[in-house]
């Protein structure tokens, strides 16, 4: 499990999907075997249980990596609504 606490945010996107009401794990999966299928050399990405401090509650994440820039991760949350 990842924590935030100590992350720094280099950017921030957010947007709304129209009638993505009850799909947001199937957006998660979806955007994730995208990637996968893209086959970009050194990219990675799994789902983690990630928090925002000690304290915060772990939400599932899709989470990205590239090995040649290891300390830089992406950070794919979906928020049901």
């Amino acid at each position: 499990m990842a924590t935030l606490k100590h992350e720094a945010v280099v950017e921030r996107f957010n947007t709304m999907v129209l009638n993505g009401a009850g799909k947001d794990k199937w957006v998660m999966d979806t955007v994730g075997q995208m990637i996968k299928e893209s086959n970009m050399p050194g990219v990675f990405a799994n789902q983690q249980q990630v928090s925002s401090g000690l304290f915060g509650a772990k939400r599932p994440f899709l989470v990205v990596n590239h090995n040649n820039l290891r300390d830089y991760h992406m950070y794919i949350r979906v928020v049901p609504q």
